[in-house]
């Protein structure tokens, strides 16, 4: 049971150095569809977006009130910000859109033009996103996924090894010998076992009586003949 527990903790945290990894890789590495990774920073979309989750946003056809779009401001040094459609005007290229914050009093003082919008949140991870930014930064990238990495490869290299030497002592153990006594008129066959020594005695009538005196784990025969 314990060995169970312990390997489905260690593959669980060897998902999540992966899954971590991805997100890192994902916020640098342009993804198939235009899919983005990004962390907020802030709390103004709380409660349905916390401070410090991940949000997956993917490009749309179109955006309507009631979507949270993640946007620029026109500036490619600027952190992109998401916020909530409150108001949507026009179409296609021409379209703008007014935006809020959910835990904000008031909407967003610009109108967002359709071609600033990164495109809208697919879903959220909480609280996912402290890790994400510390593991891009070199030193927390070493210690988030690096280092757990190589624990769990050596442990699992050391398991491997642990496993052959067992296949192998197994292997080199001896097994069952048996000797056959052959044809010999007594019929007398051994069975040595790494345990211990059998003797079994086929005991063969012949014209006289064979006796058998045990002594000191030995087998005297006598061979008794009958008197005329």
């Amino acid at each position: 049971m314990l060995k169970i527990l312990g390997r489905t903790i260690e593959y669980t945290v060897l998902a999540g150095i992966v899954f971590v990894a991805l997100l890192v890789l994902s916020s640098v590495l342009p993804i198939p569809g235009g899919t983005k990774t990004y962390v907020v920073q802030s709390g103004s979309m709380e409660p349905a977006i916390k401070t410090g989750a991940v949000v997956v946003v993917i490009p749309s056809e179109s955006y309507g009130v009631g979507d949270v779009i993640t946007f620029g401001r026109g500036r490619a040094e600027e952190t992109p910000t998401t916020h909530r459609v409150v108001e949507a005007r026009g179409q296609g290229e021409t379209a703008s859109f007014t935006t809020k914050g959910d835990a904000n009093e008031e909407a967003d003082n610009v109108a967002i033009p359709v071609r600033n919008v990164v495109g809208k949140v697919l879903f959220d991870i909480p609280y996912l996103g402290y890790a994400v930014a510390a593991a891009q930064k070199p030193l927390g990238f070493v210690a988030l996924v690096v280092l757990p990495a190589l624990i769990i490869i050596i442990d699992q290299i050391q398991t491997l090894i642990r496993e052959l030497r067992k296949g192998r002592e197994e292997d080199d153990k001896p097994g069952p010998v048996e000797e056959d006594g052959g044809s010999s008129d007594s019929g007398v066959s051994i069975t040595q076992s790494p345990k211990r020594l059998r003797l079994h005695r086929t005991v063969v009538r012949i014209s006289g009586t064979e006796k058998e005196t045990p002594k000191r784990g030995k087998t005297q025969r006598k061979l008794l003949m009958p008197n005329n």
